[in-house]
C-alpha cells in the first residue's frame, strides 16, 4: 500500500484504490460519479483487464475475522457530516482498523464501516509471480555491491522467466 491522497473533496473512493493498487491517482478511475448503483460495474470493468475484480461486503456480524490481513475499502459515515447532511466517506482498511485516510486532514469514518470493498486477483498464480518478480527486481536494485549492467542483466533473467512461466500456463489450459 503506498498513500494516495483526494485531490477534491468527493474522490475518496478512487485515492483508496490507488492506495491499494499502488498507482498515481490520475492512473485509476474515479468510478463514483454519477454516485449511483452502478458504480461497482464501473470498478469491475476497469479492474478486470487488468487481472482483478471487486467483491462488496455489506452485511456481516461482529466479531469478523475475514479480513485478516486483506487490504481493502471501507465505506462509511465521513466525520464532516454536519447536521441532517450525510456525507459517505472511503478509506483503507486492513485487520479491523483504517490505514490510510485518503483526505489530507484525516478523521477516517464515523462508527463503524457500513461496506467494503475487496479488491480479488483474477489469477492469483499470476498475482504472486509478478508480486515475487518485483520483489526480486527491488532486492537486486538495492544491491550496491553490483555493477548497473549486472543489475539489468540479472533483471532481464527474471523479466525472461515470468514471461515464460506464463506463456507456459496459456498452452497448459487451452
Amino acid at each position: 500500500m503506498k498513500a494516495v491522497y483526494q485531490d477534491r473533496r468527493d474522490n475518496c473512493f478512487q485515492a483508496c484504490l490507488a492506495s491499494i493498487l499502488e498507482l498515481p491517482l490520475d492512473a485509476v478511475p474515479d468510478v463514483m460519479p454519477p454516485f449511483d448503483d452502478a458504480w461497482l460495474v464501473r470498478l469491475i470493468e476497469w479492474l478486470e483487464p487488468r487481472g482483478w475484480t471487486a467483491l462488496l461486503i455489506t452485511s456481516w456480524e461482529e466479531p469478523h475475522e475475514w479480513d485478516d490481513g486483506i487490504w481493502m475499502i471501507a465505506g462509511g459515515l465521513s466525520p464532516r457530516s454536519e447536521g441532517d447532511e450525510v456525507t459517505m466517506h472511503a478509506v483503507v482498511w486492513k485487520d479491523g482498523k483504517c490505514i490510510h485516510d485518503p483526505w489530507h486532514e484525516g478523521g477516517g469514518i464515523k462508527g463503524r464501516p457500513r461496506d467494503f470493498t475487496v479488491l480479488i486477483p483474477r489469477d492469483p498464480a499470476r498475482h504472486f509471480e509478478r508480486t515475487r518478480a518485483l520483489q526480486e527486481v527491488r532486492e537486486i536494485s538495492g544491491q550496491r555491491d553490483q555493477s548497473r549492467p549486472v543489475q539489468l542483466h540479472r533483471i532481464h533473467g527474471i523479466a525472461c522467466k515470468a514471461l515464460k512461466g506464463r506463456a507456459d500456463r496459456g498452452t497448459e489450459h487451452s
